[in-house]
């Protein structure tokens, strides 16, 4: 079990210096900036070109969450990993 949780704090670890780099950040920006006005400038007809960049601008958003719930989950596991230590630690009186 320690061996999941120090590998979901690894992850974490991972993708917060990915989503903390400003050229990521600057990259989903002008991604979805680019989708949003590529959206907004479709014409009547163009409901294939509209379905599409909808779906990459959820597949934006979907990215997102997933690299935040890794985030999450790395937090939960430290805050556990810490709290075993603490009851073992406690258990021998130390």
């Amino acid at each position: 079990m320690i061996d999941k949780l120090e590998n979901d704090k690894q992850r974490a670890y991972n993708v917060s210096n990915i989503v903390n780099n400003p050229e990521y950040v600057n990259a989903f920006v002008l991604i979805q900036a680019d989708y949003i006005n590529k959206l907004t400038k479709t014409g009547f007809g163009d409901d294939k070109e509209r379905e599409y960049l909808h779906k990459m601008l959820l597949l934006v958003s979907e990215l997102e969450s997933h690299f935040n719930k890794v985030i999450v989950d790395g937090k939960i596991a430290e805050k556990t990993i810490l709290q075993r230590i603490k009851q073992t630690t406690m258990r021998k009186g130390l």
